[in-house]
């Protein structure tokens, strides 16, 4: 009698805890004697995780998803572009004439300061800066020569009224007085160096020839010693004229472009080694003529401009 009671009381116990087990937020440990129970994950990553999850209220399991991958189509490698034909490079036309005098100075400096310089090689700087007034009042602009050589070179068409003003021998007045006269017209000019000159007195110093590259002018080749080609075998003409290059480019870091053959002389022998040197690219002498062509680059003519050279006769000398 006493085990049936005790087996009663077992069962209603039994019942009880499962019925309670059945409310809201009564833990099934409890119901369960207090054994542990993991509790049911609250992250959706980890439902998610779980090999079987509850598909709904009526109890049915739906099957493990197993991710799928979308296939990609392989991306076709971007097309090679087809090789451009560079653009034609403009070339010399030969024959054509520039029409760009090119005025051929020595020293600008006052009478009392030229020493023993040829008068006719001596034009004072009052004569120099009326020229240069009247060349601009006329309309006329400057370039260097390098510049001229670069157009004709391509076969640019130059501006009319363009000229070119050079200063044989490399003397310092040249920067101490025709520069700044130069520089209130707006006019840039080429200064032949006697390389072995330079850093002399009375010559360019290597600081005044790089001012003046600075400011646009150019500093051209007038051989390393300052002698007639024309008197020397052609092994010494190229020397002459390399050393010089190369004298000039240590001072202002590159090779001129430009030559003005001392005492003016050229021969054709001459010309020709002239051509092979590198960088040069025009010639000048000292006979006179306002005929520029790229065929006769290395044999150029200019024109003098003497101490009396009325400044609106120069302008008008330098007409068609």
């Amino acid at each position: 009698m006493t085990r049936a009671l005790a087996s009663g009381a077992l069962l209603l116990t039994l019942c009880v805890g499962v019925a309670a087990a059945s409310l809201p937020g009564w833990p099934l440990s409890n119901a369960l004697g207090g054994a542990a129970i993991p509790p049911r994950p609250s992250n959706p990553a980890l439902v998610a995780a779980s090999p079987v999850h509850l598909a709904g209220s009526n109890g049915s399991t739906t099957p493990p998803v197993t991710p799928t991958t979308r296939p990609t189509t392989p991306t076709s490698p971007p097309p090679t572009p087809r090789p451009t034909k560079p653009p034609a490079r403009p070339t010399p036309a030969p024959s054509r004439l520039h029409h760009v005098p090119i005025l051929m100075y020595h020293r600008i400096v006052p009478t009392s300061e030229a020493g023993n310089s040829l008068p006719d090689l001596v034009v004072s700087p009052e004569t120099f800066a009326a020229q240069m007034r009247a060349l601009r009042d006329a309309g006329w602009h400057s370039i260097t020569l390098a510049t001229l050589a670069g157009a004709m070179e391509t076969d640019r068409t130059i501006p009319a009224k363009t000229f070119v003003i050079t200063f044989d021998d490399g003397w310092s007045d040249g920067y101490n007085y025709a520069f700044p006269i130069m520089r209130e017209f707006g006019f840039v000019g080429t200064y032949f160096m006697v390389s072995s000159r330079i850093d002399r007195t009375e010559f360019l110093s290597t600081q005044e020839m790089r001012t003046l590259a600075a400011a646009g002018d150019e500093i051209g080749n007038h051989t390393e010693n300052h002698v007639s080609l024309s008197t020397l075998p052609l092994r010494r003409v190229k020397q002459e004229v390399e050393n010089g290059s190369e004298q000039i480019a240590k001072a202002i870091g590159h090779r001129p472009v430009s030559l003005a053959y001392p005492m003016g002389g050229v021969s054709t022998p001459d010309a020709i080694v002239v051509s092979q040197i590198a960088d040069i690219k025009i010639a000048v002498t000292t006979k006179w003529g306002k005929t520029e062509t790229w065929f006769e680059r290395y044999n150029t003519p200019r024109v003098r401009v003497h101490p009396n050279t009325d400044p609106a006769r120069l302008v008008a000398s330098l007409g068609p």
